[in-house]
C-alpha cells in the first residue's frame, strides 16, 4: 500500500513536474465539443454541425483514452534530478515518482526514459515562413520501479552526451530543447506517456573536462 504524502527531495536536488497537455487542454476541449454538439442538436436543431462536433469529441476521447484513464487514477509524475541545469557529458541518476490517487498495491515494473535533444529553426522563404524540427539525439534508458510509501518510484541512470547536441537555448527563431519521455510497463499501472523538460547548461561535466585536460 502507498500513502498520499509526497517525499521531500534531497537538499541539492530539483523536482520537475510532468507536462500533461492532453489532460489539461485536449480532453476539456473534446468535452466542450461534445457539449456544444448536444446543445446544437437538442435546442437549435443543427443536426449536421451537432453530429460533427459529437464525432470529434468522441474520437478525441477514444484517442487519448490511456491518458484520461491514467489521470483519473494517478497524479502527474514528478522527476527528481540531482541539479539543474544538467551538464553536457554528465551521467545523472534520475528519480521517477508517481503517486496514485488512492491506496494501491504497486507491482514491480520497468520505467523507460527516453532522453531527446531537439533542434528547431524558423526561417523565411520569400513570403512564406518555414519551421524545420529535427532530433539530434534520442536514447532510451530503463530503471526498475517498485512501490514505496510514497507511490511508484524508480531510479534511472541516464546520459547527457557531450557532443550529440547543443545546450538548451531559445532565441525565438532558433531553439534547442532537451526533454525526457517516460512510460511505465507493468500490470495495473498508468499506460500514458509523460514528458519532462530537461534543461541542459552550456558547461561540460567535470569528467569530460578532465579527459580533455581542461581546468
Amino acid at each position: 500500500m502507498t500513502s498520499q504524502t509526497p517525499p521531500a527531495p534531497s537538499p541539492a536536488a530539483a523536482v520537475i513536474d510532468a507536462q500533461s497537455p492532453v489532460t489539461r487542454v485536449l480532453v476539456p476541449g473534446a468535452f466542450g465539443a461534445g457539449v456544444v454538439g448536444l446543445v446544437l442538436l437538442f435546442i437549435v436543431g443543427a443536426w449536421a454541425v451537432a453530429v460533427i462536433l459529437l464525432v470529434v469529441g468522441l474520437a478525441a476521447v477514444a484517442y487519448f483514452w490511456r491518458s484520461i484513464a491514467a489521470a483519473v487514477g494517478w497524479h502527474a509524475a514528478q522527476l527528481e534530478v540531482p541539479t539543474l541545469p544538467l551538464m553536457l557529458g554528465s551521467d545523472p541518476r534520475l528519480i521517477y515518482r508517481r503517486r496514485p490517487r488512492k491506496l494501491t498495491d504497486i507491482p514491480a515494473c520497468n520505467v523507460h526514459c527516453t532522453v531527446v535533444c531537439e533542434e528547431r529553426a524558423t526561417y523565411r522563404q520569400g513570403t512564406k515562413t518555414r519551421t524545420d524540427t529535427s532530433k539530434v539525439f534520442e536514447q532510451t534508458f530503463t530503471g526498475h520501479g517498485t512501490g514505496t510509501p510514497h507511490g511508484l518510484e524508480a531510479s534511472i541512470p541516464v546520459r547527457i552526451p557531450a557532443t550529440a547536441g547543443a545546450p538548451s537555448f531559445d532565441l525565438g527563431d532558433n531553439e534547442v530543447q532537451w526533454y525526457l519521455l517516460t512510460t511505465v510497463k507493468g500490470p495495473g499501472l498508468p499506460e500514458d506517456e509523460q514528458r519532462f523538460p530537461l534543461p541542459v547548461g552550456p558547461i561540460l561535466d567535470v569528467s569530460q573536462r578532465n579527459e580533455r585536460g581542461d581546468r
